[in-house]
């Protein structure tokens, strides 16, 4: 059987002081042992791989992984070419929606180019979808020549306003169009404002929703989450 020899203090010793001394150590003992502990844990914690129950999300580094992949509900669209665009056309590869409009001066051109680099990055390359919620301005066109300038894979789509809210409503998308005109905006008469998400939306190749990133700033971060996913 273990024993545990009692410390005792130094004979001659002050009492008080004696255990006053013990108590100083044995404190700092406690807390080095702990900061190890928690040192451990955490590294345990940041480096074991993501694995979750059913029905929780995983976080990754840019991107949040759905427990399980959602399905789409039917949709009719058209692409830039004035082709249709629907649930079989997201069929087949891994895709990237981005829902903006043509005339946005920032959050769509720097999400769209940082989804061209991260792609590039990718040996299993992601199409990116370019969903306008303008198609009043954004005629295939203006669609074509916009998506064009950023990547030739890319797809340029937009609707009716019905079919559009229908599929952005599947994925939780917030916009709205709202009234620019009046002297205090400048805006000539009948000009309006586009407000939207700046979220990105995957879809794997049974054309499911898998995963968003709730913002499209860092191509590196994107590209290793893609990588996660994609092998997911």
């Amino acid at each position: 059987m273990w024993r545990t020899a009692a410390r005792s203090c130094p004979s001659g010793a002050s009492r008080l002081g004696c255990l006053t001394s013990m108590n100083t150590r044995s404190v700092k003992a406690f807390f080095i042992v702990l900061a190890v502990a928690i040192g451990f844990g955490y590294g345990t914690f940041v480096t074991r791989p993501a694995r979750s129950p059913e029905g929780v999300v995983t976080r990754l580094n840019a991107a949040t992984l759905l427990p399980r992949p959602q399905e789409l509900p039917i949709f009719a669209l058209h692409d830039e070419a004035g082709a249709p665009f629907g649930p079989a056309q997201l069929a087949g590869e891994w895709s990237l929606i981005f829902f903006g409009f043509t005339s946005c001066a920032d959050i769509c051109p720097t999400t769209l180019q940082t989804l061209v680099e991260a792609t590039a990055r990718l040996a299993v390359k992601p199409r990116i979808v370019f969903l306008s919620v303008d198609p009043v301005r954004d005629t295939t066109g203006v669609l074509a020549s916009y998506v064009s300038g950023f990547d030739a894979g890319m797809r340029g789509v937009t609707g009716d306003d019905a079919e559009i809210r229908k599929l952005a409503s599947a994925f939780g998308v917030f916009y709205a169009l709202s009234s620019a005109s009046g002297s205090a905006s400048g805006a000539a008469p009948g000009a309006y404002r586009v407000e939207h998400s700046p979220a990105v939306f995957v879809t794997d190749p049974d054309g499911r929703y898998v995963a968003v990133f709730t913002s499209a700033s860092d191509a590196g971060l994107i590209a290793t989450d893609l990588r996660t996913i994609i092998g997911s």
